[in-house]
C-alpha cells in the first residue's frame, strides 16, 4: 500500500522545511550578532575605555622630593608651581660628575623645562645636561640680584634639542642647571626655585 502525498501536504511540508531553515538561519544570525556585540564590547574595554598608555601621567614631584631627600646629599629643590605646570619626571641619579636631582616640567602652553640640581659641581655636568655650544652671558633675576646666573643661549644651534636656553648658577653644594625650550619658561622656573629655597644658595633671599 503506497502512501501518496497530496499537493496540500507537499506544500505544507515544504513550507515547514522553509520555516525551519529560516529559524536555523535566524538562530545563526542571532549568535553571530551576539558574538559581534561581545567583540565590540571587548574592543571598547581594551582599546577605548583603557587609559591611553602613551599619555604621560603627572608626577607629584614635591612628594618624590620629600621621600628622596633623606638619602640625598642635601636639601632638594622642589619649587611649588601652579596648575599650569606639571612634572613628568622627578628622580635622583648617580652620574660620573656627581649625584643629580632632576625634575622635568611641562606647561599648559607647551614649554618644557628641566630643573637639575647637581651635587658636586663640574663643567661636565653642564655639558651633559645642556649640551655643547651656545652664546654665554650673565644675568640676575628680578628681586634676586644677589645671585648671578650664567645664561646659555642655544637657539642658533642646528640641533639644540630641548635645551634652547639654559641658566646655571653655583650653590653651596654644587650647581643648579635649568634648561628648556623657551627663555620665559626657564627664567620663571629659575626664579621660583631661588625664591622657594634661597638657603640652597647660602642666602636668605631679599
Amino acid at each position: 500500500m503506497t502512501n501518496s502525498e497530496t499537493p496540500e501536504e507537499a506544500a505544507a511540508r515544504k513550507a515547514e522545511a522553509r520555516r525551519l531553515r529560516r529559524q536555523r538561519q535566524n538562530t545563526r544570525n542571532l549568535v553571530a550578532s551576539i558574538a559581534a556585540s561581545l567583540g565590540l564590547v571587548v574592543f571598547l574595554v581594551l582599546v577605548v575605555a583603557r587609559p591611553d598608555e602613551s599619555i604621560v601621567r603627572a608626577i607629584d614631584y614635591e612628594l618624590v622630593a620629600e621621600n628622596t631627600e633623606p638619602t640625598a646629599p642635601g636639601p632638594l629643590l622642589a619649587p611649588p608651581l601652579d596648575d599650569t605646570w606639571s612634572a613628568n619626571r622627578a628622580e635622583l641619579t648617580e652620574e660620573p660628575y656627581g649625584r643629580v636631582w632632576a625634575i622635568g616640567l611641562v606647561s599648559t602652553t607647551g614649554d618644557y623645562v628641566e630643573l637639575a640640581q647637581v651635587f658636586g659641581g663640574a663643567e661636565d655636568a653642564v655639558t651633559d645636561l645642556v649640551g655643547v655650544g651656545g652664546v654665554e652671558s650673565s644675568t640676575t633675576l628680578a628681586g634676586q640680584s644677589n645671585i648671578t646666573w650664567t645664561v646659555i643661549d642655544r637657539t642658533e644651534l642646528e640641533n639644540p634639542g630641548n635645551a634652547l636656553f639654559a641658566v646655571v648658577s653655583e650653590t653651596d653644594s654644587g650647581l643648579v642647571v635649568i634648561s628648556g625650550t623657551t627663555q620665559q619658561g626657564v627664567l620663571f622656573i629659575a626664579s621660583q626655585a631661588l625664591q622657594s629655597a634661597p638657603e640652597i644658595w647660602g642666602t636668605s633671599g631679599e
